[in-house]
């Protein structure tokens, strides 16, 4: 997972920062992809560990779990928001 980080952290960031300003989703959905860009800048740090928990870039094994999460969040709030009508200016 750590070799694929650099890529799911562009992915998180560039829809966090569209949920963010855009308001189409709850903006906490935002923060949560904030986490997942946390740990995997985490397991990024550790591929350059030789030991412990985050060798390899480890990070304990929740980069993978945080980013299921936020993907099954994103999906419930996709499945359950109301459009909005489109404003004719």
């Amino acid at each position: 997972y750590s070799l694929s980080a650099p890529a799911t952290i562009l992915a998180v960031l560039a829809s966090s920062v569209v949920i963010w300003r855009s308001g189409a989703m709850p903006r906490w959905i935002a923060g949560l992809g904030a986490l997942v860009i946390a740990v995997g800048v985490v397991e990024l740090v550790g591929l350059f560990s030789k030991t412990g928990s985050n060798a390899a870039g480890y990070a304990w094994g929740i980069g993978d779990v945080f980013l299921v999460i936020w993907i099954v969040v994103v999906s419930i709030a996709m499945m359950t928001r109301t459009p909005r009508a489109m404003a004719m200016t």
